[in-house]
């Protein structure tokens, strides 16, 4: 019988275990993201592999952080996968350096792929591992509620609103049936696709545009308590 851990490295290792148990929202998340490190439902959760000389699990659930603002991009990469944790790389980088400016930082967000798996390459996940991750996904969103989901990037955005132009999405509320949520649309931060002066532009506007809706929201929740 397959066994991924089979040396019961990746089961010990479990990065956020120091997060007290205030509700029972902890529980059910801890359950859901042992149960997805676990998860060999299609071909990407089956490959464990070495990279840079380092054994890597491909299953990246989320940074278990329990915010009413949901992260959503498409699947983690190789620092993600050593890391164990979303957007730890360039792209996640950049995402921090720019909420920062703005008074935010990751702490203020919940974030999370639609694929929980890295792929080689950095290849667009097959469309057997997209279905089978939304389980994970809409799981995710039954426990959080979040208020609204960011998505950061094309594929993201498409997952919760295939019918939306992503273009004239972008740095605005579109309504998403697939979560029955609001979802706000921003260019994925990687660092190849900010070289682009224009769309580093349109980037940095969308994420203030963004970090202002929070304070607004935050600030209203305030003065009505």
């Amino acid at each position: 019988m397959y066994d991924p851990y089979e040396d019961a490295t990746d089961r010990e290792w479990r990065h956020f275990d120091w997060i007290p148990v205030k509700d029972e929202r902890i529980i059910m998340m801890r359950s859901l993201r042992d149960t997805c490190k676990d998860c060999v439902m299609c071909d990407l959760g089956r490959d464990f592999k070495v990279v840079q000389n380092t054994r890597i699990n491909p299953h990246v659930f989320s940074n278990m952080n329990f915010s009413r603002y949901m992260v959503v991009g498409q699947n983690p990469g190789f620092n993600e996968c050593v890391q164990d944790e979303p957007f730890v790389g360039p792209a996640g980088e950049n995402f921090n350096r720019e909420i920062e400016k703005h008074g935010l930082s990751r702490k203020d967000f919940y974030i999370t792929n639609i694929v929980k798996c890295h792929t080689d390459d950095n290849k667009a996940p097959p469309k057997e591992s997209i279905d089978r991750c939304a389980t994970f996904l809409a799981m995710e969103l039954n426990i959080l509620m979040p208020k609204f989901i960011i998505t950061l990037g094309a594929p993201s955005f498409g997952y919760f609103c295939p019918e939306a132009i992503y273009g004239k999405a972008l740095g605005k509320m579109t309504y998403s049936a697939k979560a029955d949520r609001k979802i706000f649309a921003v260019l994925h931060p990687s660092p190849l696709n900010l070289a682009v002066q224009s769309r580093k532009t349109a980037y940095e506007k969308q994420i203030a545009l963004l970090c202002k809706l929070i304070k607004t929201i935050s600030q209203k929740e305030q003065e009505h308590s």
